[in-house]
C-alpha cells in the first residue's frame, strides 16, 4: 500500500503542471513578543514557466490596535527564465481603517523602465456649518489620489529577490531592487545574511535567514539590531504543498 501511495504522489508531480506551496509564519519583536502573522503562497506553472508569489502580513493585539488594523499584501507575478525569477508585475497594498494605498509596478524589459502607479483612497470627515440650526454637520467623504511615473528598471522586486536568493541567483555585494530609495543600500554578505543600510549608512541592521533544505521557504528570518524595540523575527508555523492540473 505504501508503494502504491508513493507512486501516486510521484505521478502527480510528473503530470501536474502547477505546484502550489504555502507557509505560515508567526511574527514578533523581542520586547513585545508575538505581534502577528506572515502568510506566503507560491504558485509555479512549470509548463508555461510563470510564477505567482503572494505575501500577506497581519498584526494582532496591541500592535493591531496601534496600526489601525493594518494589513500589507505583496504580489509578484512573472516568468521563470533559465532558473531566474523575472517579475513582470509587482503590487503593494496597504490597508488600514479608512485608508488604502495600492502601488503597481509594470516591468518593461525592452524599454528598460518600470511604470509605477500609486493610488491612495482615504475617507475623511468633512464638517460644514448648518446655517439653519447653527451647528456643524459631519459627512464621511472618500478622497482618491493617483500618480503615475516611469522609473528605472531593476531585475527584482521584494518577493522575486527572495526567490532568486533561495535559487542561488543573487551575487554578493549590493543588491538592486525596484524603487529602492537612493539613500538606502542592501548588501548580500553571503550565507543567507543581508545588511540593510538606511540614510546613507547612518542606521543599519542585519537580516539573518535560517535555511530549510527541504523547502523553498526559510525556517526563520530575523532582523538583528533593527531598532530599540528589539530584534524582529518570523518563525515557521506550518507548511503545505500540492499540485494543480
Amino acid at each position: 500500500m505504501k508503494k502504491i501511495f508513493l507512486l501516486f504522489i510521484i505521478s502527480l508531480s510528473l503530470f501536474s503542471s502547477t505546484l502550489v506551496q504555502k507557509v505560515k509564519y508567526q511574527s514578533g519583536i523581542s520586547i513585545y513578543g508575538k505581534i502577528g502573522f506572515v502568510d506566503l503562497k507560491l504558485k509555479e506553472d512549470r509548463k508555461n514557466k510563470t510564477y505567482f508569489f503572494k505575501a500577506t502580513t497581519t498584526s494582532q493585539g496591541l500592535v493591531q490596535y496601534l496600526s489601525s488594523n493594518r494589513i500589507d499584501v505583496f504580489i509578484s507575478e512573472g516568468i521563470i527564465s533559465k532558473g531566474v525569477y523575472k517579475p513582470l508585475k509587482f503590487t503593494k497594498k496597504t490597508s488600514k481603517t479608512d485608508y488604502n494605498k495600492t502601488t503597481v509596478y509594470i516591468f518593461d524589459y525592452e524599454k528598460h523602465t518600470v511604470l509605477k502607479t500609486k493610488t491612495i483612497q482615504e475617507y475623511k470627515i468633512i464638517s460644514t456649518f448648518n446655517h439653519i440650526d447653527f451647528s456643524f454637520d459631519d459627512e464621511r467623504k472618500l478622497f482618491v489620489e493617483e500618480n503615475t511615473e516611469n522609473i528605472d528598471l531593476e531585475g527584482n522586486d521584494y518577493l522575486s529577490l527572495y526567490l532568486n536568493l533561495k535559487k542561488g541567483n543573487i551575487s554578493r555585494g549590493k543588491v538592486p531592487y525596484v524603487d529602492k530609495k537612493d539613500k538606502d543600500t542592501l548588501l548580500f554578505l553571503g550565507n543567507n545574511l543581508f545588511e540593510v543600510q538606511k540614510n546613507f549608512g547612518e542606521d543599519n541592521y542585519k537580516i539573518s535567514m535560517i535555511d530549510d533544505n527541504k523547502s523553498i521557504f526559510f525556517h526563520k528570518v530575523q532582523s538583528i539590531g533593527v531598532s530599540f524595540y528589539g530584534d524582529a523575527y518570523i518563525t515557521k508555523l506550518s507548511e503545505e504543498k500540492y499540485f494543480l492540473d
